[in-house]
């Protein structure tokens, strides 16, 4: 029967063990994911007919479609920028 050096048997399990204590040193960080930049022209925006234009969609949403294009009418003919109130 031969008997094998300490290095031949434990020698693999050193080399794997190094290397896992080596892992533990790493942390890997996540990006920083930046802030989504929006353009200043496309700001959010605030129209006089907006609380007409909300009504507008609850009652669209309601089925009440004569109740919802008087607010939108409405919204429109308050601001005619109010793009949700065209599309409603």
């Amino acid at each position: 029967m031969q008997i094998r050096s300490t290095f031949s048997l434990f020698g693999p399990l050193a080399v794997v063990a190094g290397l896992l204590v080596g892992c533990l040193g790493f942390t890997a960080t996540a990006q920083e994911v930046p802030p989504a930049y929006i353009e200043p022209g496309y700001a959010l925006r605030f129209y006089l007919g907006d609380e007409d234009t909300r009504l507008g969609w609850v009652h669209l949403m309601r089925g009440n479609y004569g109740l919802a294009e008087q607010h939108y009418r409405r919204a429109v003919e308050a601001t005619h920028q109010n793009g949700s109130a065209w599309i409603g």
